[in-house]
């Protein structure tokens, strides 16, 4: 099986650039090589790309928040888009013996705005269902539905609705009510995310590419395909090498306060709890607190303690190298963000195929997956 990369550098509009076009061949040149990693987490994608190349005048073309996209062949079959990831174009350097270039996966976008509204307004105060709240912000902070007079300070920029279309309401998720103001839209995202999770609908937010456009839309369950009925993940079968299982349980929380608005007897406290988990051992109960004086809603206290407890979740990390082998390669039979059956070490769970590093040197293609454990 020969697998093959091909990068493309395009503008702002997804526009491939002249010379933009790095042929398969010359990726595995003596000057040329290519980096790309990437990690699933509550809002998605994140991670970096970095290429290598020897050509003077495409550098001289870049500008900052062009596009590098990769795309990976199989045995001279089409050319995909690797995860249908881009990466924004934020780091350069050239010196006598080459060019480097570094981009960050496109969901940055998210991390580039603030829910900068006013609270107890429409653009703060938000109930539904989590997905269609989650680009009910997106879309007020960077898309159409931004406001300006209600938006603070001067609005240039904000909407970058142009190059980034935001796919239409699905209803996925579960129930959530909440408010948030002044917060990191990535970061409110996630807890979104985080509070449709607790409720047992899990959802990745994310931005991607299709045909050069940037789409944002959430996905329902697992950011891939649903696997676990296929061909397991084995030493014995022969598909994963290098295995390791981590159970850590350091920095466990099992039970999870938050103070809201109000001081002394009359303040606002959400508080959740994990009794399965706390029940484990006599010494189980492991508190912690955090305070968010904003909050009034008790529902959204209890949701914000309902995190801290799931962040105090044990770790456990189950990580290995993904070997292609007949009836199992990658990019046919799994890829990354898929929901996989995995048996090893005596045991049987599920797990996400959440993190993809690809790295070419001189010819040589090195792919590798982490799973993120789901149950054990």
């Amino acid at each position: 099986m020969a697998v093959e990369y091909e990068v493309r550098i395009l503008d702002w509009n997804g526009r491939v650039l002249p010379r933009g076009v790095i042929p398969l061949a010359d990726i595995d040149g003596p000057a040329l090589s290519l980096d790309v990693g990437l990690g699933l987490v509550g809002t998605g994608i994140t991670g970096t790309c970095e290429v290598g190349i020897n050509d003077l005048d495409l550098f001289n073309q870049l500008r900052k928040d062009y596009r590098i996209a990769v795309y990976r062949s199989i045995d001279g079959g089409p050319e995909v888009l690797e995860a249908n990831a881009e990466f924004l174009i934020r780091w350069r350097r050239i010196t006598s013996n080459g060019a480097r270039i570094r981009g960050v996966h496109v969901n940055a976008l998210l991390d580039s705005r603030f829910v900068l509204y006013s609270a107890g307004t429409p653009f703060t105060q938000k109930s539904g269902k989590a997905s269609d709240v989650i680009k009910a912000f997106v879309r007020e902070n960077l898309g159409g539905g931004v406001s300006p007079t209600n938006r603070d300070g001067d609005d240039t920029g904000v909407d970058i609705s142009s190059l980034l279309s935001i796919a239409g309401n699905s209803g996925a998720g579960s129930n959530v009510s909440l408010s948030r103001t002044r917060r990191r839209l990535s970061r409110v995202i996630k807890e979104i995310c985080d509070a449709s999770a607790a409720n047992g609908q899990p959802l990745f937010a994310e931005v991607y590419s299709s045909g050069g456009r940037l789409i944002f839309d959430v996905f329902p369950s697992q950011r891939g395909r649903d696997r676990r009925a296929g061909r397991p993940l084995s030493r014995v079968m022969g598909n994963i090498i290098d295995a390791e299982l981590v159970i850590d349980e350091i920095d466990e929380v099992t039970f999870g306060a938050v103070g809201g608005a109000g001081e002394g007897l009359l303040r606002s406290i959400g508080t959740a709890i994990d009794r399965q988990r706390l029940e484990r051992s006599p010494f189980g109960r492991i508190e912690a607190f955090t305070e968010d004086s904003i909050i009034v809603d008790q529902a959204t206290l209890n949701q914000r303690a309902a995190a801290l407890v799931r962040e105090g979740a044990p770790k456990v990390m189950y990580t290995g190298t993904i070997v292609s082998v007949p009836g199992f390669v990658r990019g046919v039979d799994f890829d990354y963000g898929d929901y996989v059956r995995i048996e090893d070490f005596g045991r049987s769970f599920y797990a996400r195929l959440n993190t993809l590093s690809v790295t070419v040197r001189r010819g040589v293609v090195s792919d590798a997956l982490r799973v993120k454990v789901d149950q054990i």
